[in-house]
């Protein structure tokens, strides 16, 4: 005598009684058997799933880095051409008492010259958001430029003007500059980390 499982109730019987006595079902020698279900996943699922969570959270790693560096260079720019419009309006009002631009053959100079002038910047606004120091450039009694060479800090090529005449940067190494009371290449739009 074997004890079975009941194919109804699943209780345990004895082989040899003709019905379940918890459910009344008939229980012949014939009975189908109940195969036990397998509970769990298989080895591949779980091998399927722990990929897929780590190709998941490494992406999503991946596009937080760029995602924060994408942010820093942005607000660096930003503080950039805050910094150039500041300094060439400083310019300008040193022009309108002077009626010439600072003689300074570079930053240091200009900002020395404003300090004996009474101008009033703050020495942060010497410099661009990635924190070099911004270009002064002086070619005649009023022509003048200040710049920053952008994330790299490498002079890059002067952008193309577009339809309107616009220089446009698209991306945050290229050159940022000031020259004469305005931009004359300036960012504008959506901004990549490199040049194409």
């Amino acid at each position: 005598m074997a004890i079975v499982k009941c194919y109804e109730c699943e209780r345990e019987v004895s082989d040899s009684a003709s019905s379940c006595p918890n459910c009344g079902a008939p229980f012949a020698k014939s009975q189908p058997q109940v195969k036990p279900q397998r509970r769990g996943m298989s080895t591949g699922a779980i091998v399927t799933i722990v990929l897929a969570s780590v190709f998941i959270g490494g992406g999503a790693i991946l596009f937080s880095v760029l995602f924060i560096c994408g942010n820093y260079d942005r607000s660096c720019q930003v503080t950039t051409v805050e910094n150039i419009a500041y300094l060439g309006q400083s310019i300008e009002l040193y022009k309108m008492d002077y009626r010439h631009a600072p003689f300074a053959r570079d930053i240091r100079e200009l900002q020395e010259i404003f300090e004996e002038t009474e101008i009033n910047i703050n020495q942060a606004m010497f410099k661009d958001g990635w924190g070099n120091d911004l270009i002064y450039e002086r070619s005649g009694v009023g022509i003048y430029t200040v710049m920053s060479y952008g994330s790299d800090g490498i002079p890059g090529p002067r952008v193309r003007p577009n339809a309107y005449g616009d220089r446009i940067i698209r991306h945050f190494d290229e050159d940022i500059i000031w020259s004469m009371g305005r931009f004359v290449q300036r960012p504008e739009g959506a901004q990549t980390s490199g040049r194409r």
